[in-house]
Parts: C-alpha cells; structure tokens; sequence
C-alpha cells in the first residue's frame, strides 16, 4: 500500500499470510485479548502489527475495544533490542 492509502480510515482485520483466505475483525480480537487481560492482569501479550491499514483505524479499533488501557510499549525501530519481561513489568504502571 502507498503513504497515502495508509493514511485513509480502513476496516481493520487481522490474519496471517494470506487475508483472502481468512480474517478476523480486528475489534473482535481486541475486545477477546482485553476480556483474557481482565481477568489475567499478570499476563503480558505482545502484538506485532504488519500494517496495511491507517494508523487512524488501527488506533481508533484499539480505543473502541478498550485494549488501549492496557497498551504500554512500542518499539521504536527494528535495530534496538525487545525489553526484557522484568523491564516490561517495570514500566507497566
């Protein structure tokens, strides 16, 4: 998708390999992992994005799920080192 395409407000869905084959709304799982994390606050979930959609429409399904309460990390580049899970937990306040 082109810079501009990215920037347009999408339906988000999430899949692995090919989304022709099979999908999920993205707001569906969103909400699935915040009722998991409800209930498990000692659990950590790491989502790695590939994005192909507005960065917009991925934030706004984050918000409506409320899964963005419980967001604490992003990594900035694909160079630096992940956190450890000790660093994780220590920045989860």
């Amino acid at each position: 998708s082109t810079a501009a395409e990215r920037e347009q407000p999408t339906p988000v869905y999430l899949c692995h390999g090919f989304c022709t084959i099979g999908n999920h709304r993205a707001q569906d799982s969103f909400l699935a992992i915040r009722r998991f994390l409800d209930k498990n606050p000692r659990e950590i979930v790491v989502l790695i994005f590939e994005q192909y959609v507005a960065t917009s429409s991925l934030i706004e399904e984050l918000h409506a799920s409320h899964l963005s309460t419980y967001t604490r990390y992003g990594h900035q580049d694909l160079t630096s080192p992940w956190p450890t899970m000790q660093e994780l937990l220590d920045n989860s306040s």
